[in-house]
């Protein structure tokens, strides 16, 4: 019975550490190499805590010990430095936040011993059931503040899953302070908590199905983002093709004119030609080679609508030998930004004032990306932060996507509005 009872305790720390692990998980992100390091350290601090545990140490120790090991525990993940301090010690925090919510529930119960739920026997059980609960409930909600991952799901899925722990967390109270109360028979407590145990199970498997709806749903969208940017990327090689075929079918008529000009000594007339056949050619392709197709083909297609809109863009990039962050996702973060470059110049009446000017390169061992665009300055913000100026419905998520994609990648983006143009520099770690 004892070695039972010592496998419980293991198994309430367990459920600590896991959810303590989804929290910073969620927060922060993890390296996919350190997964087994990721798992030793979980191991490492229900080790810790039970050593803590049976050696009754002092309260304070206790905080202090786990505080100091929640810390740097966080600091393995993703993020900036002080990010993952600041999570590790909310992480922390929420033990003895659950501590303190069991006491006080504990309070409410009428006609209860509480020396028994300080003791092995169903009465503690019970307790720790209840509180296993609660670090669930902490965990999850403050999962739930800011999330990183590609797709949120809709706000009704959150709701129904809030609704599931309140009533979850409610079952588990009525049923544990029903069995602990004085006159109980041993037939009923076990029943009881049993009952309490198994609402605890069903919680966590919603959470588990919960998140495993929304990754699914994320491989969905992510898939379709991919077969778009394919798509992108078959339209600017038909695109070049069809150019090349029709450049080739054209170059002995260029000739015949050049030989012309040549034969006759028109000077003039020959570097003014020249001069139209180069203007004409810069105008009709554009030799984007990044070495990633789908970094070319949308930096193309853009190129193109900024011909058909009178717009002047100016391109500069380098032979990428890889890129900091997925395709799809770098895709978005150029296409979000070159986009609102487009509609800020379409606001400008004198086509001849539209220019865009892109940089993409590596620095100092980071991905450069450099937009500017000349605009007509109505610019918008919210508490001194600067957001879209599109109103309508499916609109004015651009911005907020391209910090989403810096952020989770621990990059940097800066604006620059100013009177007569707008800059974004974003910095990408490889």
């Amino acid at each position: 019975m004892r070695f039972i009872w010592f496998v419980w305790e293991r198994f309430v720390n367990c459920i600590e550490f896991v959810f303590l692990f989804y929290l910073l998980s969620k927060q922060l992100g993890t390296f996919p190499a350190k997964r087994k390091i990721y798992y030793l350290s979980v191991l490492g601090l229900i080790t810790l805590t039970s050593i803590l545990n049976e050696c009754n140490a002092h309260y304070l120790i206790t905080m202090a010990a786990i505080l100091i090991a929640d810390i740097c525990f966080a600091l393995l993940f993703k993020s900036s430095i002080t990010k993952r301090i600041f999570w590790g010690c909310i992480a922390s925090f929420v033990f003895y936040v659950g501590n303190s919510l069991l006491s006080v529930i504990m309070t409410w119960i009428p006609q209860i011993d509480m020396a028994q739920t300080l003791v092995p026997g169903s009465a503690r059980f019970g307790v720790q059931v209840l509180y296993c609960m609660i670090v669930i409930v902490l965990f999850w909600g403050l999962s739930r503040v800011r999330i990183h991952d590609d797709l949120k799901l809709p706000k009704r899925y959150h709701f129904a899953m809030i609704l599931v722990l309140i009533i979850g967390l409610f079952a588990i109270v009525a049923a544990i302070a029903f069995a602990i109360q004085s006159g109980r028979t041993l037939k009923e407590q076990f029943l009881l908590t049993t009952v309490s145990a198994s609402i605890l199970a069903m919680t966590i498997s919603v959470i588990v199905l919960f998140e495993k709806i929304g990754s699914s749903i994320s491989k969905t969208i992510s898939a379709e983002e991919r077969l778009k940017q394919l798509r992108i990327e078959e339209s600017n090689n038909q695109r070049v093709e069809k150019i090349v075929k029709a450049w080739r079918h054209d170059f002995h008529n260029y000739l015949e004119v050049l030989k012309f000009y040549s034969e006759t000594g028109n000077h003039a007339g020959l570097q003014k030609y020249i001069g139209e056949m180069q203007k004409d050619y810069r105008e009709t392709i554009s030799l984007i080679a990044t070495g990633n197709s789908a970094i070319d083909a949308i930096l193309s297609s853009k190129q193109l609508i900024a011909h058909s809109q009178s717009t002047d863009m100016k391109l500069s990039a380098q032979r990428l030998s890889g890129l900091p962050i997925g395709e799809t996702k770098m895709c978005v973060l150029l296409g979000n930004i070159i986009d609102n470059a487009l509609d800020a110049c379409m606001k400008i009446d004198d086509p001849q004032k539209r220019r865009i000017n892109i940089r993409i390169g590596t620095h100092r061992g980071m991905l450069s990306i450099f937009v500017e665009n000349t605009t007509v300055g109505d610019y918008r913000y919210n508490d001194n932060q600067l957001i879209s100026t599109k109103t309508e419905d499916g609109h004015g998520f651009g911005l907020e996507r391209v910090y989403e994609i810096v952020e989770a990648a621990n990059g940097i983006c800066t604006l620059n509005p100013a009177k007569d143009k707008f800059t974004v520099s974003v910095l990408l770690p490889y």
